[in-house]
């Protein structure tokens, strides 16, 4: 089973690394043979991304996320993050992991409060990776176009490389829609804020959006996720609700965050962030490398 480009990348076969499993056409293959549940696991750790604003703004924000393919089941995932001196932690309630961007420094650190282990990776090498990705992609869309072919995984494998979507705001209702074959968003959102908290946000949830496809490359909608933060860019606007609906050869996955923001943070959250801080800087907190941190989550997944 392929748990990321940390993973698949540690073997050959003769001249070929198995970093193949990494191009988005296989991720694309692997989720319509059943693994659905990984795309949604993708969509949803996207959406934990919060607000950051000038080192002198700092507030919180609760995340939560439904599958409103079934309304029966509760919150399926929970989150907070916070927003501290030019820096964000997200924190993930269900697995215990801080994900800390530090835009300054150009990476993020990794901590795992429930194993005490730390790893980090930087912007350079996120960048590094995605351009493999891509070129993989590219490479595998042009043997498709060589070869006799299924022409509606090509149109699908094409969309996530390069997606395109109709876009249309309704500035007085404050709902932005992206509409495509295979993929939907509507947002409500509100542009009361700065440009400055606008601007913050969405660099954060782009940075986020490449980290979590890295570490979960299965997540095929990484590009389609950054063209919605681009028109929301566009119109200066800050997520309410986001509703993803996407359209698969297994039937539709549906889903939404909530997001509520406090503008003040309390004493709790500063507490969470003191104690995040000194777990990174304890003795007892191991550091690891980015492989060997994706190959401890794979193990204790499955």
């Amino acid at each position: 089973m392929n748990t990321g480009y940390f993973m698949t990348t540690t073997h050959k076969s003769g001249n070929t690394m198995t970093a193949t499993l990494f191009s988005l056409a296989k991720a694309v293959t692997y989720r319509e043979r059943g693994r659905l549940r990984v795309l949604i696991f993708g969509w949803l750790v996207c959406l934990t991304c919060g607000v950051t604003a000038a080192n002198a703004q700092e507030f919180a924000m609760l995340t939560k996320v439904y599958d409103d393919g079934h309304p029966d089941k509760p919150v399926v995932s929970l989150s907070l993050t916070l927003f501290h001196a030019g820096e964000v932690y997200d924190y993930l309630d269900d697995s215990g992991e801080v994900i800390i961007m530090q835009p300054t420094r150009k990476k993020f650190v990794i901590l795992n409060t429930r194993s005490d282990v730390k790893t980090e990776i930087t912007f350079t090498e996120i960048e590094k990776m995605l351009a493999m990705a891509d070129e993989e992609t590219t490479d595998y869309l042009k043997k498709l176009a060589r070869e006799p072919h299924d022409a509606e995984l090509y149109r699908r494998i094409q969309f996530y490389k390069d997606p395109s979507f109709n876009k249309r705001a309704d500035v007085q209702q404050k709902q932005l829609k992206l509409e495509s074959p295979y993929m939907n968003y509507i947002v409500d959102y509100h542009n009361d804020r700065p440009e400055e908290y606008v601007r913050k946000y969405l660099d954060f949830a782009d940075w986020v959006k490449k980290l979590n496809y890295v570490r979960h490359p299965i997540d095929t909608a990484y590009r389609a996720r950054l063209e919605l933060n681009n028109r929301m860019r566009e119109i200066n606007a800050l997520p309410l609700t986001i509703r993803m609906t996407a359209h698969t050869a297994l039937g539709e996955v549906q889903l939404r965050s909530d997001h509520q923001i406090t503008w003040k943070p309390n004493d709790m959250h500063r507490q969470m962030i003191n104690e995040w801080k000194s777990k990174i800087n304890s003795e007892k907190t191991r550091s690891i490398s980015i492989a060997q941190y994706q190959k401890n989550l794979h193990a204790s997944r499955y």
